[in-house]
């Protein structure tokens, strides 16, 4: 089950110009994205960002009736670190005479991932705004690496509600699947609410 993620990704846009209130398009929003997409593990953690890691051709169909006043678009998102370890068991009860099977989570882990096929860099950028351009996005970046950070070790301290039992292996891993997407699901909404204010506070 390594590489599981809740298929969410929050997509972030600089805008151009600076205006008093960020136009809804601009706003950091989240967005379901397909899931085999983000089973291939494509994407990297956090790192220092360059222009070459924005690899879009375009921006996504959401901002590009706006992409004239976009600086850049980043599509980052949390999953699953290598250090979580599912465990999955078969077992018999003898009282109803019936197997089952019995899913935990040993250790668990989040990371911060960006995109690049998803991000976006507009040719127009002038080269004196470059840098700061850069440095936005890496502070977008590093806010997502910090939730998850702190999501891990919050979640860490408390594995049993991660217990699951059912008649077959599939419906183990299926329910395992679903209370790792509600947690991150409500995370998401408080990191949107951090991403936006960041904006909101730089335009």
């Amino acid at each position: 089950m390594h590489g599981f993620s809740c298929g969410l990704v929050l997509l972030f846009s600089l805008l151009l110009t600076g205006c008093p209130r960020l136009p809804e398009y601009a706003l950091p929003h989240i967005n379901t994205i397909d899931s085999e997409r983000v089973l291939s593990g494509k994407g990297f953690t956090y790192r220092a960002l360059t222009v070459h890691d924005f690899r879009a051709q375009s921006p996504p169909k959401a901002v590009s009736g706006h992409a004239g006043n976009i600086f850049a678009h980043s599509s980052i998102h949390l999953r699953l670190s290598r250090k979580t370890r599912f465990f999955i068991t078969h077992g018999y009860n003898d009282s109803f005479d019936q197997s089952f099977w019995a899913g935990s989570i040993q250790s668990i882990g989040f990371e911060a991932v960006m995109d690049p096929a998803c991000s976006w860099w507009n040719p127009r950028v002038p080269p004196e705004k470059k840098a700061y351009v850069l440095q936005h996005e890496q502070i977008h970046f590093a806010l997502m690496e910090i939730a998850a950070r702190r999501l891990s070790r919050r979640v860490g301290k408390n594995l049993s509600v991660f217990s699951v039992i059912d008649s077959s292996r599939q419906g183990v891993e299926e329910q395992l699947k679903e209370k790792i997407s509600t947690l991150v699901k409500g995370e998401n909404r408080k990191i949107l609410q951090t991403h936006t204010s960041f904006d909101e506070n730089c335009s």
